[in-house]
C-alpha cells in the first residue's frame, strides 16, 4: 500500500461507494415522490372516511350538549385544515426528473422539503390541539354519565395516546421525512455539479 496510485484507486473506489450515480439518485428522486402521492392519497382518504364516521356517529347518538358538538366541529376542522395544507404539495408531484434538467428537479424538491418542514411542524402542531381540543370537549357528554373512575380511566387513555403520538411517533415521522429528502437533495446537488449545471 505504499504506492500512491494504489491509494488513489483505493480512494475513488470508497468514494464512488458512498456518492450514488445520477441514475440511482433520479430512481431514489423517483420512488420518493411515488411514496410522498401514495401518502397523499391514503391521507385523504383517510380524512375522508374519519370525517364520515364522525358525522356518522353524531347522527346516532344525538349529542345533547354543545361541548359534544363543537368537539366534533374542532375535529373535522382539524382533518379538513391538515388536509388543505397537506394537498399544496400535489402541483411539485407532477414534476419527472427524466423530463426536467436537475437544477429544475433539485428545485422542486426543494420546495416539497420547505411545504414538509410546514406540515409536520406548523401544520401537525395545529392539527393535534384542535384534534386535541375537540376530542376532550366531545367526551366530557359521556364521561358525565361514567363514574369518576371511569371518567379518569377515558380520560387518562385518551392522554396517554395523544402524548404517545405527540411525544414519540411525530418526531420519528419528521426526522425519517427530513433525512429522506434531504439526502436525496444532497445527492442530486452532487450530480448538478458533476454536470456542470449550477444550483
Amino acid at each position: 500500500m505504499n504506492n500512491p496510485a494504489e491509494f488513489h484507486d483505493l480512494w475513488k473506489k470508497q468514494e464512488s461507494a458512498v456518492i450514488p450515480g445520477p441514475e440511482e439518485v433520479f430512481r431514489r428522486a423517483e420512488t420518493l415522490r411515488k411514496k410522498t402521492r401514495n401518502g397523499l392519497i391514503r391521507a385523504n382518504l383517510l380524512g375522508a372516511g374519519i370525517i364520515a364516521f364522525i358525522v356518522w356517529v353524531v347522527l346516532n347518538a344525538h349529542p345533547r350538549l354543545i361541548t359534544t358538538k363543537i368537539g366534533v366541529l374542532l375535529v373535522i376542522i382539524a382533518v379538513i385544515c391538515y388536509l388543505l395544507a397537506y394537498n399544496r404539495i400535489i402541483p411539485l408531484l407532477g414534476v419527472n426528473p427524466m423530463d426536467s434538467s436537475n437544477t429544475h428537479y433539485l428545485r422542486q424538491l426543494i420546495e416539497i422539503k420547505k411545504k414538509q418542514e410546514f406540515l409536520h411542524k406548523t401544520m401537525l402542531s395545529f392539527y393535534f390541539a384542535l384534534l386535541s381540543l375537540g376530542i376532550f370537549l366531545y367526551m366530557i357528554e359521556y364521561a358525565g354519565r361514567m363514574s369518576l373512575a371511569g371518567a379518569l380511566l377515558a380520560y387518562g387513555i385518551t392522554t396517554a395516546w395523544i402524548a404517545l403520538n405527540w411525544f414519540y411517533f411525530r418526531p420519528r415521522i419528521i426526522k425519517k421525512k427530513g433525512d429522506e429528502i434531504g439526502q436525496l437533495i444532497e445527492n442530486l446537488k452532487k450530480v448538478s455539479r458533476d454536470l456542470n449545471e449550477p444550483d
